[in-house]
């Protein structure tokens, strides 16, 4: 699980803390993560356009050690993986996707087709044509078509005050099939229980596990 960028209470690893717990009640192992948004401050004061390109580079070589880290266990099926992201989370996941073969299953968030636009919601570039031309490459609707997964669901808002439906719809064309639209009454954040619940229900199924009564 990877979490969005936010709420400070929950631009981290705890975002995900009552999906996890509803899995391991059905016997399966989640690993949740802090990401480099996680630190305080961090899209006001801590990163920089400098390095943007560089340090996306670095998250996403990052997320794949952790997903090592995950299979290192004994007791992880390697045939029955899901990666979940939400915001930065399903951009990340999304180039993640287009080069790593040990996920099977994806379920995106509120992904945003490019990095750019949401870069520039904070601190801007001396030379914004170079910066654009810079982060393209990375861009998640570049990778989506190229991943290895089996199965893939996107979640969005209807009022999302970052993501129009042009944009989401952008996100889930890239993605292969099957795949499956959901989309709900609420913004960015999207932590209404019925998309909660959608989540965890499209996990079991896909992992095989039989949801509870």
């Amino acid at each position: 699980f990877v979490h969005w960028l936010d709420d400070p209470e929950t631009t981290n690893k705890s975002e995900f803390f009552l999906e996890a717990e509803l899995l391991a009640r059905r016997g399966v192992t989640s690993l949740l993560i802090d990401a480099p948004w996680a630190a305080p401050n961090w899209f006001e004061k801590k990163r920089s356009p400098a390095s943007d390109y560089s340090d996306s580079i670095a998250t996403v070589v990052e997320l794949d050690v952790a997903l090592d880290a995950l299979i290192a266990r004994q007791h992880i099926d390697r045939t029955r993986i899901a990666f979940v992201g939400h915001d930065f989370g399903a951009m990340y996941g999304a180039v993640l996707s287009g080069f790593e073969t040990r996920v099977q299953y994806y379920a995106f968030i509120a992904g945003n087709p490019d990095f750019a636009t949401w870069f520039l919601l904070g601190a801007k570039p001396s030379d914004l044509a170079a910066y654009k031309s810079q982060m393209a490459p990375l861009d998640p609707v570049n990778y989506l078509p190229l991943s290895h997964g089996s199965d893939y669901l996107h979640q969005f808002g209807l009022k999302d005050e970052y993501i129009p439906v042009e944009r989401a719809r952008r996100f889930f064309d890239a993605s292969p099939a099957p795949k499956a639209l959901m989309l709900y009454e609420g913004g960015h954040a999207l932590r209404s229980r019925v998309a909660i619940y959608d989540r965890v229900a499209w996990l079991l199924k896909r992992l095989g596990v039989e949801p509870a009564p």
